[in-house]
């Protein structure tokens, strides 16, 4: 995990590319938006200055991070119903 984490080209092209074999071996904060995974289907990538890369979710909390769009609405809506 230590070497796929320090190869930030090949974590940034598994963004661009959307890979989903990327999914849950490394967690994305994308500074201008927030988390997302790399696989994520919005329409906009992130810019490569933005990216910062994780091997998890505690680094992700630690760094200051929160969920990006969809995830960002989705808890927010669950919240309002008083599940979460």
């Amino acid at each position: 995990m230590t070497s796929l984490l320090a190869d930030h080209d090949r974590c940034y092209r598994a963004v661009l590319s959307r890979d989903r074999r990327f999914d849950g071996r490394i967690m994305l904060a994308v500074l201008s938006t927030g988390i997302c995974r790399p696989s994520c289907p919005t329409a906009v990538r992130p810019k490569r200055a933005n990216a910062r890369f994780f091997a998890t979710s505690g680094g992700l909390r630690n760094a200051g991070s929160g969920p990006a769009g969809a995830a960002a609405r989705r808890r927010t809506r669950i919240a309002r119903m008083g599940a979460w």
